[in-house]
């Protein structure tokens, strides 16, 4: 508002000689100058504020200005009669009382229009004490004396210095000794400025405890106070406005005025607590509960590995396969993008929720009230666009709102609430050049600074958000909302150090939080610390039992724990809360696809693609559900939809190749590969598959020569090498084989990985007895290495061992059951697993641990019957 003036600085008083007059009189007359030397006191400011405000409204103000000779500077954040108090203010600073009297000649002038309503007797009733009076004719002028206050009454409330809330309704009151009516005016006042800062519709000491409490409609601001001590604070300040109501409010309410006696001392000691509550309530800012969150991703869909993930030797851990998936299948693998984003609005089932949309209902209808009476009130027009936001009528909301801007063009409550309103709307740029233009006229405004940084954050652009969000903590550095847009802005950067930083502070200061601490899971994810994300996720959900986006983000960690049963189980409890939640939807599809069932998995991301049809991630999964029930065709549709969505998805093209592969259309996969491979000549995966394509076709030195450009990308991927192998013993170089293998055992002589390699040589040059005394020592330096046990089991084979051979398939069979059992996800152990059942001549459930294999790695499946039969 305008503590610094609004009047041009470069402009003289106007009609200065008049006015310095008119004060120079008043001093002769009463002998006391003070008047003309200090002006007039604040509390008779904000009394004229008050009274102007009576017949003046929004725009009207400014004109009145204008026709005072005063060309206004535009802060214009809060009431009418705040602001016109500062210009007030600003105009004595500037020009002395001289520049307040011409405004005050300008509303008494009989050239107003306007229903002045004895508007010139209250504000000479203001003069008086200073000798000053303003005539018939709108003239200011000195009267004979200052009049004394009458019983010692205006003294005794002006010194104290009242909010200007408790002026206006109390001081005339008081004034006449009608201290029961005085306290009671101010106490409804008080009622429903909290009322109108909060938008809650409740009253007395319920209104205190939802605007006020720890999850409250307002937001307290002590600047400097952290931890527990602004706990405190928070706290006091909702029991003494609750105090106030119970203890004085109802009182005065329900009971006569001759029972309920009230003295002098105690309305001003009771008006003094209404006037310091009514300052940090204006210090407050309402807790913004819609718009749309910045959506979370958990970064780039799918696999760094590709479709077919990349397999690393990791002989450390006793009972393991000896080969590692790097990769998820995209089903269940990463975030879905916007579907798992946190959903504005209230939340279904939380009864909370239902009653804040009572009371925003009612908020809606004192607007129209409001506006029935004043149509171009720009206040009650910005509260009934708010209000409509919070009803998720963004379009009707962007429309009040726009009128209230064009009304007040300098108000910058009402451009903020515009660009939230434009924001939920998803009309990103529009909702920018709003939160700019409120920026501009408030620069320290805090949701102006928390918008604008949410809108960029959904426009893509993370460096300018995390500048916008950094601008909010400046504004009001103990506001949780701030911390919390910093986080989401540093996940997309790739900084989540600093992200968990960011989240850290805000939940320090708000410890009750459930979004926090669900955002702070959300991170920890992010960072693989899959047991931190869960216990911070089960805090969430401690703190909001109806929060369905942290059962949706309970069940994805869930689900990479490989606790599929307990993901699911979240899952449908998030969709008991909000049925349309396309992320719960995902999730369960994912979970049911992993436990092999497809159809009912097919049913979760079908449904949630017509939720959300824009999201590519989705359709991805539907795409690969589609390629593991063989409906090939319709996986290709499903992978076009995601390719028309994201042209430069690496992934869903190589899906792609792999549905070719399995129709035996070898000439459009190699195609394909073409194409992928300039558009990415450095993807490993491209490489690997387009040696796939070639083996197919039978051209093997072009097949080998991919498989070693995938191998120099990916130095420390297993496919590329299993490939290479198996190829140069197609084409009879094994010897070369046999050479490499041995400089890997010089030099890493402790591991068993490189003697299963050489052991692999050696069977392809048929030199069976020395393969099988290599891959002995192997798991000899590591007995719980299953791959070598097949590979000790395929020699034994070869050298008609054969019940020496079926006992160690049986003895491996058993090794993988148990890994599957711990690790249900592990496609590297379903595949081996199918090698040991076709050994023990079980071949239809060899076909189908095959089956699994690929389902939860699509892309594995043309690389089985690629592998060496030595190496397993």
């Amino acid at each position: 508002m305008g503590g610094g003036g609004t009047g041009d600085p470069g402009r003289a008083p106007p009609k200065g000689g008049a006015q310095a007059g008119a004060f120079g009189a008043a001093a002769g007359s009463t002998g006391e100058p003070e008047a003309a030397g200090v002006g007039l006191s604040s509390p008779t400011l904000w009394q004229l504020a008050s009274i102007i405000c009576i017949v003046y409204r929004g725009t009207e103000i400014t004109r009145l200005l204008e026709r005072s000779g005063f060309k206004p500077r535009w802060n214009y954040l809060g009431t009418d009669w705040q602001f016109l108090h500062g210009v007030l203010e600003g105009q004595q600073q500037d020009f002395g009382p001289q520049g307040v009297i011409r405004i005050l000649e300008t509303v008494c002038s009989p050239r107003e229009r306007l229903d002045r309503r004895d508007v010139r007797g209250k504000v000479n009733e203001c003069l008086a004490p200073y000798g000053l009076e303003v005539g018939e004719d709108g003239e200011a002028r000195g009267t004979e004396r200052a009049q004394a206050p009458q019983d010692g009454n205006a003294a005794l409330f002006d010194q104290r210095g009242y909010h200007g809330l408790v002026i206006e309704h109390a001081r005339e009151k008081f004034l006449k000794s009608e201290y029961f009516s005085a306290v009671t005016e101010c106490c409804k006042a008080f009622e429903e400025l909290v009322q109108k800062k909060s938008r809650l519709g409740e009253g007395g000491t319920d209104l205190m405890g939802r605007a006020f409490g720890p999850d409250g409609a307002l937001a307290v601001n002590f600047p400097g106070l952290k931890g527990e001590t602004r706990e405190n604070m928070r706290r006091g300040l909702m029991h003494l406005g609750m105090g106030i109501v119970a203890n004085v409010r109802n009182p005065v309410s329900h009971e006569l005025e001759l029972r309920f006696r009230m003295g002098r001392e105690d309305a001003l000691d009771i008006l003094g607590t209404i006037s310091y509550l009514c300052r940090q309530v204006e210090r407050t800012r309402r807790r913004r509960g819609s718009g749309r969150t910045p959506p979370k991703k958990s970064g780039e869909p799918g696999s760094k590995a590709g479709a077919c993930g990349s397999l690393e030797p990791h002989g450390d851990d006793p009972g393991d396969t000896g080969l590692r998936a790097g990769a998820r299948p995209a089903s269940a693998q990463g975030r879905a993008g916007d579907p798992t984003a946190p959903r504005a609005g209230g939340r279904p089932g939380n009864p909370s929720a239902d009653n804040g949309d009572d009371g925003t209902k009612r908020d809606l209808v004192e607007a129209e009230r409001l506006l029935s009476i004043r149509p171009d009130d720009a206040g009650a027009l910005v509260r009934k666009g708010a209000a409509l936001c919070e009803l998720g009528r963004h379009g009707e909301a962007a429309t009040e709102l726009g009128w209230a801007v064009r009304l007040a063009p300098g108000d910058a409550e009402a451009h903020c609430e515009l660009g939230w309103a434009l924001l939920s709307g998803e009309r990103d740029a529009d909702a920018l050049r709003a939160f700019d233009e409120a920026v501009s006229l408030a620069p320290s405004h805090f949701d102006s600074h928390l918008g604008r940084g949410t809108v960029l954050h959904a426009m893509g652009l993370h460096t300018d958000a995390l500048s916008a969000f950094d601008r909010a903590v400046e504004a009001d550095p103990d506001d949780p909302e701030g911390h919390e847009g910093r986080a989401s802005a540093l996940v997309e950067l790739g900084r989540h150090a600093d992200a968990k930083e960011a989240l850290a502070r805000s939940i320090k200061i708000d410890p009750n939080s459930a979004v926090a601490h669900m955002d702070m899971a959300l991170v920890l994810q992010e960072e693989h610390e899959s047991g931190a994300a869960l216990e911070s996720c089960n805090r969430a959900i401690g703190l909001d039992a109806y929060l369905a986006e942290a059962y949706v983000l309970r069940a994805e960690i869930m689900l990479h724990l490989e606790q599929d049963d307990s993901a699911i189980g979240d899952c449908n409890h998030a969709l008991s809360l909000d049925p349309a939640n396309p992320g719960a939807l995902y999730w369960r599809g994912a979970a049911r696809f992993v436990t092999g069932k497809e159809d009912d998995a097919l049913k979760d991301f079908e449904l949630a693609c017509k939720l959300d049809p824009n999201s590519a991630e989705l359709h991805k999964a539907r795409g690969d559900t589609l390629l593991a029930l063989g409906r090939h065709d319709d996986a290709l549709s499903a992978y076009d939809l995601v390719l028309s969505m994201d042209p430069n998805d690496p992934e869903t093209r190589l899906n792609r190749v792999v549905v070719f592969l399995k129709r035996g259309k070898r000439a459009d996969a190699l195609s394909a590969c073409r194409r992928l491979m300039k558009r990415h000549p450095d993807n490993s995966d491209v490489h690997l598959h387009m040696g796939l394509v070639y083996r197919e076709l039978g051209r093997h030195d072009e097949a080998l020569e991919e498989f070693r450009r995938a191998a120099s990308l990916d130095p420390d991927g297993m496919y590329p090498k299993i490939c290479i192998v198996s190829t140069l013993i197609e084409l009879g170089h094994v010897d070369a084989l046999l050479e490499l293998a041995t400089g890997e055992i010089e030099d890493r002589p402790g591991e068993a990985g490189p003697r299963w390699f050489r052991a692999t040589c050696l069977c392809g040059l048929e030199r069976h007895e020395e393969a099988l005394s290599e891959i002995n020592m192997a798991i000899g330096l590591n007995p719980g290495l299953v791959g070598c046990r097949l590979a000790r089991g395929g020699i034994l084979a070869r050298l008609g061992r054969e019940g020496e051979a079926m006992a160690q398939h049986s003895e491996a069979l058993g090794m993988l059951d148990t890994i599957i059992a711990r690790r249900p996800h592990d496609s590297i152990a379903h595949m081996m697993r199918g090698f040991a059942l076709r050994a023990l001549g079980r071949n239809d459930e060899a076909r189908g641990a095959y089956a699994r294999a690929a389902r939860l790695e699509p892309g594995l499946e043309p690389l089985i019957r690629h592998i060496p039969r030595g190496m397993l």
